[in-house]
C-alpha cells in the first residue's frame, strides 16, 4: 500500500543534503551498536564513495565526521582523518560559477597534504550528457540517480527515513524510464528520459534543456546543425519540442544570418516538400511562421507514433536519421 513519503513532500536539495550527510554520519564506529543496519550501510557508502577515486577496496572505516554547508560545500565528510569527501549535491539545479574548482582549492588550502581529496558530484535529477562530461573532465566522480539507486537498493533496513528516500528515488527513476510508453510523453520526467536515450543513440553532438516562454515553456532537444552553402553563418538544424501537452514534435529550424521574412520560410518549405518523398518523410507548415533568431521552417509528421501502446523507437530513430539527410540537402541548396 502506498503511504506518505517525507521526501515526496520535502523535495528541495536541502532535504537530500540532509539525508546524505545523515547516512555518512552513521558510518562512524561509535554507532555500530546503536543501529547495526544503518551503520553497515553508512560504512558501505563511505567505501563506495572513496573507491570512486582511490582503489582501497574493503578498507576499515573508523572515525567519520560529516556535515553540511562548510564554506558553501553542500556535504563534507572527514574519514579516518585521511580522506576528505566533498559532495556537490544537485536535484534539478546545475553546477555554476566554477564552484567545483573553488571547493577543491579551499579544502586543499585548509588541509594541505594531510587529506586525500574525494570530490563527488551527486545528481538525482536528469541533465544533459554534455554537463556530465564536463563534470568528469574536472576530475569529479559523477554519481547519477541510477548509480546512487543501484547502490542503495543493495541494502535493506527497517529505518523509515532510509526506505522513504530509496522509494522516492525509485519512483523518479521509473517515471523517467517510462518514456517507452507513448502516453507517458505528457510527463516532463519521461521526456527527459527520452532525451537521455536519444543522446545515447545519436552519434553526433546533441543538447537538451528547458526553454521558458509565455505559454509555460517546453523541453527542447537540439542537434544536427548544418551550415548553408550560400552563407556559412546561416544554419538549418533539427529540434524536438515537448510542452507536455501535445506530445513531442520534430521541427526543421533556421538560425543565423537570414532576412527574417515569411517569404524565405515559404520558399524553404516548398523545397522541403519537393524532396521529402526521397526520404520517405512528410512535412507540414508550423501553425504560424514567426521570423526570429530561431525559427521553425517545417514540422516532420509521424515521428512519434504509438505501437501497441508503446513509443515506436525504431520508427523514431529512422525518421530522425532521414530528417538529418533532408536537412543536409536543404542546407546544400540554400
Amino acid at each position: 500500500m502506498n503511504k506518505p513519503n517525507i521526501f515526496a513532500i520535502a523535495t528541495k536539495e536541502l532535504s537530500q543534503d540532509a539525508f546524505i550527510a545523515w547516512l555518512l554520519q552513521w558510518a562512524d564506529e561509535k554507532y555500530k551498536n546503536v543501529d547495526e543496519g544503518l551503520y553497515f550501510v553508512g560504512q558501505s557508502f563511505v567505501r563506495y564513495l572513496i573507491n570512486t577515486k582511490f582503489d582501497v577496496g574493503d578498507f576499515e572505516v573508523g572515525s567519520v565526521e560529516a556535515g553540511r554547508q562548510w564554506s558553501n560545500i553542500d556535504i563534507w565528510a572527514d574519514i579516518n582523518e585521511k580522506y576528505f569527501i566533498i559532495i556537490e549535491d544537485k536535484t534539478e539545479t546545475f553546477e555554476h560559477d566554477n564552484q567545483l574548482e573553488r571547493y577543491e582549492r579551499m579544502v586543499s588550502e585548509y588541509y594541505g597534504s594531510s587529506r586525500l581529496l574525494v570530490p563527488v558530484y551527486i545528481k538525482t535529477g536528469l541533465e544533459d550528457n554534455n554537463i556530465k562530461k564536463s563534470i568528469i573532465e574536472k576530475g569529479w566522480t559523477y554519481c547519477d540517480r541510477s548509480s546512487l539507486l543501484k547502490f542503495l537498493l543493495q541494502y535493506e533496513t527497517s529505518n523509515d527515513i532510509y526506505n522513504d528516500f530509496v522509494s522516492c528515488l525509485k519512483q523518479k527513476e521509473e517515471e523517467s524510464n517510462s518514456f517507452t510508453w507513448y502516453e507517458k510523453l505528457n510527463s516532463w520526467e519521461a521526456t527527459k528520459g527520452l532525451f537521455i536515450w536519444l543522446q545515447s543513440n545519436l552519434s553526433e553532438w546533441t543538447e537538451w534543456g528547458y526553454v521558458p516562454n509565455q505559454s509555460g515553456g517546453f523541453l527542447g532537444f537540439w542537434f544536427h546543425f548544418v551550415c548553408c552553402t550560400e552563407n556559412s553563418d546561416r544554419q538549418f538544424y533539427l529540434q524536438i519540442e515537448n510542452n507536455c501537452d501535445n506530445k513531442c514534435s520534430l521541427f526543421i529550424k533556421l538560425c543565423g544570418e537570414w532576412d527574417h521574412t515569411t517569404d524565405y520560410l515559404y520558399d524553404k518549405l516548398s523545397f522541403i516538400k519537393q524532396i521529402e518523398n526521397k526520404y520517405d518523410l512528410t512535412s507540414m507548415k508550423p501553425s504560424r511562421y514567426r521570423p526570429g533568431e530561431y525559427t521553425s521552417v517545417a514540422t516532420i509528421k509521424d515521428v512519434f507514433v504509438s505501437k501497441v501502446g508503446k513509443l515506436d523507437l525504431d520508427n523514431l530513430l529512422t525518421k530522425i536519421r532521414k530528417a538529418m539527410l533532408l536537412v543536409d540537402e536543404l542546407a546544400k541548396n540554400s
